[in-house]
Formats: C-alpha cells, sequence, structure tokens
C-alpha cells in the first residue's frame, strides 16, 4: 500500500476532474490518462485515515483503489471501477455514469452497483458566474437506496460541498492552493477530516 502512495504522489501537478465529491460518485470520469491520489486524515481522532488511487487508462473509464483506517475495525482494501456514459451540458442535460462500489466488498458498506446523473448549472456568485452540481444516483447491493450529493462554487478556487451516501452524511469545502492540488475540510459522523489530492495527466 505504502508503494502505490508514494507512486503516486511523485510529479502529481495538473489538475483534472473528479469522479466522485466525497464517497458520491458523480456523473463525470476522471479525465484520459489522469491519475489522482487522495489522503483524508481524521483531525480529531487519530488512527482515522482513508486513501485514495484513481486512474483512467481507457477514455471515460476509470478505476479507483482505496484503504480505510477506523479505529473501530480492520484496514479495508477494495476499489471502484466506473464508466462514464454521457457528459453533463449546462443547464441542459446530466452526466450519466454507471459502476460498481467496493469491488471486493471488502468494506462495511458493502458492494453495490450504481447510477449517478449529475446535473451543472452557471450560478450568479461571481461577476463571471460559477458552477453548481446537484448529483442524484441509486445503488443497489448490500444496500439498496438513493444517494444526493451537491457542489457550489464560491470561486475559481473555491467550493462548498454536501452528500449523503445512503450511509452517512459529509459536509465542507475545499480550495485550489496550488495547480492540481487541492486541499479540504470536511464534517462526517462525529469527525473532523482533512485532506488533500493531487492530479497529474500523463
Amino acid at each position: 500500500m505504502k508503494k502505490w502512495c508514494c507512486v503516486a504522489i511523485v510529479g502529481l501537478s495538473t489538475s483534472s476532474f473528479a469522479d466522485r465529491i466525497v464517497n458520491v460518485p458523480i456523473g463525470r470520469s476522471l479525465s484520459f490518462g489522469s491519475v489522482r491520489y487522495e489522503q483524508i486524515d481524521g483531525l480529531n481522532e487519530r488512527g482515522t485515515r482513508e486513501q485514495f488511487l484513481a486512474i483512467s487508462p481507457i477514455k471515460l473509464f476509470e478505476i479507483e483503489f482505496r484503504n480505510r483506517y477506523r479505529t473501530y475495525e480492520d484496514s479495508n482494501f477494495t476499489f471502484d471501477i466506473a464508466r462514464n456514459l454521457a457528459p453533463a451540458i449546462t443547464s441542459t442535460s446530466p452526466g450519466i455514469s454507471i459502476g460498481v462500489l467496493d469491488t471486493l466488498n471488502q468494506t462495511s458498506d458493502g458492494r453495490r452497483g450504481f447510477i449517478a446523473l449529475t446535473f451543472k448549472e452557471l450560478l450568479e456568485v461571481s461577476d463571471e458566474g460559477e458552477p453548481g452540481e446537484l448529483t442524484l444516483g441509486w445503488q443497489v447491493g448490500s444496500k439498496n437506496s438513493g444517494f444526493v450529493g451537491t457542489t457550489l462554487s464560491l470561486s475559481p478556487r473555491t467550493r462548498l460541498f454536501a452528500e449523503h451516501n445512503g450511509f452517512r452524511l459529509t459536509a465542507g469545502f475545499d480550495s485550489e492552493i496550488a495547480k492540481g492540488v487541492r486541499a479540504r475540510i470536511m464534517t462526517q459522523d462525529n469527525l473532523l477530516l482533512g485532506g488533500i489530492s493531487l492530479v497529474k495527466k500523463f
């Protein structure tokens, strides 16, 4: 695990679209040829950590490996796969993605198939307008339920986000602190979490 984390960090610098908010998948895929590494740590609870490594080896298809650490459960390594069927067209039609979460069925959430629709609108937050997104989806498998997530850009660099993945509510904000590097602060259950993501397009 440490090996692929180190490989992912080296040289990550250019920006790319995300394929999820935090745990909620969205109707958009990681850009073809991109690699993203993200690490989220507990700020008020030691031993809490999540690590993600996403790659897009084929256009509109991605795979994301992830590892979850909690003080009350064993480390869980698994991966998600997703295929983007259609890109979002602002104020016209949603982006659509399908895939499988927790393919190895190793987390407490369990294996689920999903479909996600992401609607994109241009909001009058600034003089030029900033994009806002709403994602609605459905998952089947270990749990059959809907999920929802939203993002609201406050500026070209900073955005608010909130989601409920059918299991837990997460909300916070993130900001681009350098090209291809985003930092985020969020709450989830009783946890205060901080994270950083790095993306590179090859």
